[in-house]
């Protein structure tokens, strides 16, 4: 069932087949390194993970469990075994790199937050950010003393540690652990307050949660509404990248507007995804006390 969410989730559909991003390419690894790391098989989890971060650096949202899981179970060479299965697809794209590779990595892990394509809270994502300023908040403005960048890490990491303080719980008790509905949910958390969040970014969220929801229908049901969410997110956006004879978006809101600006039919969309967001985030808290 969950396979035919993702085959025929039309977001998906969209994004791979008419924008083409390759983001399933990455998110194949993490599942694969998921449903690993739920057989505990954790030297070839943390393999896979490796290669979906060497793909996207957005991966890097989930490092902390797989730290905490490997210093939880694992002792003394088998850490120094996980650090060099993890470093080996790295080592491997070494001679095709023209930088220095230092250099290299600081560029690439600061594509977690986009820094250097926009300067704004929210790059076309209908979100937390986008909710309080559109498109046009920059991240640089002062609030109570503290830039708008700083306030997004902020609630991205109070949300996260409450998460993780749950996960960590059940971890020491050694209680069984949802990890796709629990990653889903740690990268919903990122797309919600994250600064400079792009409309793909919650792709991993879809795909996770596409194995979570089908605990009870209510959880498919608003799970299936955040996927429309998703997919009138990307059909907007692509409105600004294709050339003017082509034309593949099937809803017609914005026809005319300007594509630069936040819709008024978007705010909508960016409370629906923030209720969905608090609705899945307290379900999970309340399932897993």
């Amino acid at each position: 069932m969950s396979a035919l969410l993702f085959l025929f989730n039309p977001g998906i559909i969209y994004l791979s087949s008419i924008w083409g991003q390759y983001g399933s390419l990455y998110i194949f690894f993490l599942l694969l390194s998921t449903y690993l790391l739920k057989k505990k098989n954790l030297f070839l989890a943390i393999f896979c993970f490796s290669l979906s971060l060497l793909i996207k650096p957005q991966s890097l949202v989930i490092a902390p469990i797989f730290l905490l899981l490997f210093a939880f179970f694992k002792k003394g060479r088998g850490i120094f075994k996980a650090i060099l299965i993890f470093v080996f697809p790295w080592l491997l794209i070494i001679p095709f790199i023209e930088d220095n590779l230092a250099l290299w990595l600081m560029n690439y892990f600061q594509k977690l937050g986009s820094v250097g394509t926009t300067a704004m809270m929210s790059s076309a994502a209908f979100n937390f950010w986008s909710l309080l300023g559109g498109f046009h908040l920059p991240v640089d403005l002062i609030f109570f003393y503290f830039s708008l960048r700083f306030w997004g890490l902020f609630f991205f990491t109070l949300f996260y540690l409450g998460l993780f303080f749950i996960f960590f719980k059940r971890v020491l008790k050694r209680r069984k652990i949802d990890y796709f509905y629990f990653f889903g949910l740690l990268f919903l958390v990122f797309f919600i307050f994250a600064p400079q969040v792009h409309e793909r970014y919650l792709l991993p969220t879809i795909v996770f949660l596409s194995v979570g929801a089908l605990k009870n229908l209510k959880r498919l049901f608003l799970y299936l509404i955040l996927s429309l969410s998703f997919l009138a997110n990307l059909s907007f956006s692509l409105e600004k990248y294709l050339p003017a004879k082509i034309d593949f978006n099937f809803i017609r809101f914005w026809k005319g507007q300007n594509l630069n600006l936040m819709p008024k039919w978007g705010y909508i969309f960016a409370i629906l995804n923030l209720s969905l967001f608090l609705f899945f985030y307290r379900d999970f808290l309340l399932k897993n006390k």
